[in-house]
């Protein structure tokens, strides 16, 4: 408070004010006078310092406040029951702070999530890596075609695998960077489906399944694209899966 220029200011004017009435009530009124508006002066500076003191120590208070939001502590609350612009701040104060709190622990939780996603993808990517890996040494020294073209098809597989593999951590990736902009819109579920499904027809054709669908009266609002490429990666798994005797409900 004491380093504050305008503080000294103010005191030395409230002491030069003081005495110049103190000695002008000298001059008019006598002694009596002069120590009366002496006390008087000395009394309205020294309320004035004490509630100046006040207003610094809960600026000061203020202040450590934010060091502490900045430097990552648990910082204490700081609200209080007193009126005035202070008072406001203050509220103010701990409610910017509250949100920043909470939208750091959700970013913590989300980035939390990622990585757990991004190490499972990378650990299944193992798997159709070594896969192929053994069906190449084999390849090289099998000589039946018919043993030739079953671990042709084994790599083929693996090789869908990890391209959905791969094409899922990019798409985490750009999620995590906040590149992809989502722009929900009102659309109908078969229409959904049908887009879906589209790019599957000639393979469910041959594996002689047949598509129906009955949710033409379903109206979703979402982003379209990613909600196709999500339905497309069901069907795409289902169809991976699917045997003759299979049945979905």
């Amino acid at each position: 408070m004491f380093r504050n220029k305008e503080f000294k200011n103010m005191i030395i004017a409230a002491a030069v004010l003081t005495a110049a009435l103190s000695v002008c009530g000298y001059v008019i009124g006598g002694m009596y006078v002069f120590v009366l508006l002496l006390i008087l002066g000395i009394c309205i500076t020294a309320g004035f310092v004490i509630i100046t003191k006040k207003r610094y120590d809960n600026i000061d208070a203020l202040n450590a406040y934010l060091v502490k939001v900045l430097a990552g502590d648990e910082a204490p609350d700081v609200l209080d029951q007193e009126e005035g612009e202070l008072s406001i701040l203050k509220t103010n104060i701990y409610k910017a702070t509250s949100t920043l709190k909470h939208q750091k622990e959700l970013l913590s939780k989300d980035k939390v999530a990622l990585s757990n996603a991004i190490a499972d993808i990378s650990h299944q990517l193992k798997t159709p890596l070594t896969s192929m890996i053994v069906m190449n040494d084999l390849l090289k020294t099998e000589d039946d075609k018919e043993k030739r073209t079953e671990f042709l098809q084994t790599q083929s597989d693996q090789l869908d695998r990890m391209d959905w593999l791969i094409r899922t951590l990019l798409k985490l990736s750009k999620i995590d960077a906040g590149t992809i902009t989502m722009k929900p819109e009102d659309i109908m579920a078969d229409v959904l489906m049908e887009e879906a499904v589209k790019p599957f027809e000639i393979q469910m054709e041959l594996k002689e399944i047949a598509y129906t669908s009955n949710i033409s009266d379903i109206k979703l609002r979402c982003d379209k694209n990613w909600t196709v490429e999500a339905l497309r990666n069901i069907v795409k798994t289902a169809l991976n899966i699917w045997k003759a005797e299979t049945r979905f409900p």
